[in-house]
């Protein structure tokens, strides 16, 4: 179409000039014919000769210059666009034609067939979101998940509110065991379908498995380690055997190896540090994603300094600035930081995580003692009073029981 677009321009361009030339040209005629314009090397024509000459060549401005005087470009136009648009028609026909070609070959299971068709509908119409989507769909029966992962993204980046294709970037991140991503791909289904609608019972379907399975993972990985049967020290003795004579013999001492110097017992002694290794000054708020990882990166070891910094960011910058990275272990780790800090430093912190998006699901891969202290935080801002409202929201996006 950009290549219509520039041809059109040209058109209009070559018309306009060739108008204006051919204005120049009668203008030129004029001052010919009032005797204003003399021909170079001669004196002024006779009043005859000019009339001659001007009936000589009427003929040639008639057939030429008045023609293109007429020319309709906007008709011109349209005749370009008349030819290209059966053009377009055809290639929209003919992907139409391959796309439910390999429909059908997808209902009979012949899927490797169907992602041919959808393949060389694919090179007639790049972005054809259905045909991605349906590509998707076949390669997951083949299992070739990482496939069915990128075709959907791509119809994704055509149409981002496909529920299909993102009920099936959920399915394959799910068999990838990337359980987040599939999460986020499940609740975003939820987010833009009705009620009503299949793919939506379906995406709770998977959210519920998925929820599940990360609840088991977790009792597992908290239950203690197999009983262990304890080792058993044996002493070995060594026993004197009595003579055949009936003589008692003489216990003989094993041999030890023993050192003539004492043994010398060196500790370790720990090299000062440097007088300049002083705690860094909290950083200023930060503008951009980019800045607060590099900041909170910085604070790692001085978990006073965190909280600081983090309290420090207004909560309405949250979702802004941790959207691209925030992550359970970030959760954890301004949970626990926050302990022993005044109440409404914790609260300002709380409220500024929890209005994240995506922060609920990540909540979910928080481990017991960061969920222990999640509680604890929220048990002592309960001890203030009118700010209920507050911790049950904040409570619920945990999946804090009680709350």
């Amino acid at each position: 179409m950009e290549g219509i677009k520039d041809i059109q321009r040209q058109i209009r361009h070559n018309a306009d000039e060739l108008n204006q030339f051919v204005q120049d040209v009668y203008a030129w005629e004029d001052d010919c014919n009032a005797g204003r314009i003399a021909p170079p090397g001669q004196g002024r024509e006779s009043k005859a000769a000019v009339a001659q000459r001007t009936s000589a060549d009427s003929h040639t401005y008639d057939k030429g210059y008045v023609k293109w005087e007429k020319f309709d470009v906007d008709k011109a136009l349209r005749e370009v666009d008349e030819n290209e648009t059966p053009r377009a028609e055809d290639q929209r026909q003919r992907g139409e034609s391959l796309r439910e070609k390999g429909n059908e070959m997808f209902r009979a299971g012949r899927y490797a067939e169907a992602i041919q068709l959808y393949s060389q509908c694919l090179d007639v119409n790049p972005s054809d979101a259905k045909a991605l989507s349906n590509r998707a769909a076949a390669a997951f029966k083949l299992k070739r998940f990482t496939d069915a992962e990128n075709d959907c993204s791509a119809a994704l980046a055509v149409d981002p509110d496909n529920a299909k294709a993102l009920m099936r970037r959920g399915m394959s991140r799910a068999s990838l065991k990337k359980i987040r991503s599939a999460l986020i791909d499940f609740e975003h289904v939820l987010r833009i379908t009705k009620d009503t609608d299949a793919s939506r019972k379906e995406a709770e379907q998977h959210i519920a498995t998925l929820r599940n399975r990360v609840a088991d993972q977790q009792s597992r990985s908290s239950a203690p380690p197999a009983a262990q049967m304890p080792r058993r020290r044996l002493v070995i003795e060594e026993v004197s055997e009595s003579s055949d004579d009936g003589s008692d013999a003489q216990p003989v001492a094993a041999s030890l190896p023993s050192s003539a110097s004492p043994v010398e017992v060196c500790e370790k002694v720990a090299s000062p540090a440097p007088i300049d290794d002083v705690p860094p000054a909290v950083p200023d708020v930060p503008r951009g994603p980019y800045e607060f990882e590099r900041s909170y990166r910085s604070l790692q070891n001085h978990p006073d300094l965190l909280f600081d910094f983090m309290r420090k960011i207004p909560v309405g910058n949250y979702a802004r600035l941790l959207g691209t990275c925030i992550d359970a272990g970030l959760i954890g780790r301004c949970v626990q930081v926050a302990r022993g800090h005044d109440h409404e430093g914790i609260l300002h912190v709380l409220k500024g995580l929890t209005s994240v998006p995506r922060f609920s699901i990540l909540a979910m891969f928080l481990d017991d003692d960061e969920r222990h202290a999640a509680g604890d935080l929220l048990g002592a801002l309960a001890e203030d009073d009118g700010r209920s409202s507050e911790l049950s929201s904040i409570g619920q996006a945990f999946s804090l029981p009680g709350y």
